[in-house]
Formats: structure tokens, C-alpha cells, sequence
């Protein structure tokens, strides 16, 4: 596990984590130390991270072509649908986590924490927000 301190999480000063960060959010961490007791310190700080907007663009550019490279391989119903898109799907599932849904041949999954206080049984029409596309997987999050 890293440990990333309040004092490394941006350049600017951070009141408390929740402010700036989300559970799931992907961060980018430099390693800057060790503890004694062998666990790693990271900073997301941008000047620990890097700056350079030639090294940025360059990571993006390559994050780029590895998703279209993905995306290109994956189902072709899957390869249509963009995040974005506002579709119809049918509940095929519904359980505590959330529901499991299909959307014209592609699986979809809304979790409890998309739906609120909905309450959604098998069988039912829904509209849906595409707000996810895992190509590798060949399954989409949805709202």
C-alpha cells in the first residue's frame, strides 16, 4: 500500500481529502519516501509528478492509442456506444449491489450508488446514461 499524507495530495492546500478526491478516482503518485516501517510515501503534487506538458501530452497521447487499440478489438455492438449515449435497457437482474441490465445485447451495470432510492425488478424498461465503457471487459456503467 502507498500512503499519500493530506500535505501531497495537490499544490495547494487541502483541508480535508474528500474535498479534491473521489473512492474510485484514479490519481497520479510519484514515490518520494519510505517509512520505517517499510511503507511507501506518494505525492500527487504536479511538481512531484511532472509538469512538463510535452511529458503530459506524450502519456496522453499513448493512453489514447492504447484505448483505441482496445476499443478496435472489442465487440462491434460495443464499439458504437460512447459514453454519453442515452439508450433504453432491460433489468435482468437486480441485486443488493445494484442492478445488471441489457442494453441491446451489451451487459450494463447500474450500481446501488447510481440509482438511489429506485427500486428496479427483472423485467423492467429503463432509460439509461452511459457513463462507463470497460472494452476489455465488454461492459458498460450506467446511470
Amino acid at each position: 500500500d502507498i500512503y499519500v499524507p493530506i500535505k501531497f495530495i495537490a499544490d495547494s492546500f487541502v483541508e480535508k481529502a474528500e474535498d479534491v478526491l473521489e473512492v474510485g478516482q484514479t490519481l497520479m503518485v510519484k514515490i518520494v519516501s519510505k517509512k520505517n516501517n517499510g511503507q511507501l510515501v506518494g505525492s500527487s503534487k504536479l511538481k512531484d509528478v511532472g509538469s512538463g506538458i510535452e511529458e503530459n501530452l506524450e502519456y496522453l497521447k499513448a493512453s489514447l492509442e492504447n484505448l483505441n487499440f482496445i476499443r478496435e478489438r472489442s465487440d462491434e455492438k460495443l464499439q458504437k456506444i460512447s459514453i454519453g449515449d442515452v439508450g433504453n435497457a432491460v433489468v435482468k437482474e437486480a441485486t443488493e449491489m445494484g442492478v445488471i441490465l441489457d442494453m441491446g445485447g451489451v451487459i450494463a451495470l447500474a450500481p446501488s450508488s447510481n440509482l438511489g432510492e429506485l427500486k428496479l425488478t427483472a423485467g423492467t424498461n429503463v432509460p439509461v446514461l452511459v457513463i462507463f465503457i470497460d472494452y476489455q471487459a465488454g461492459v458498460l456503467e450506467v446511470s
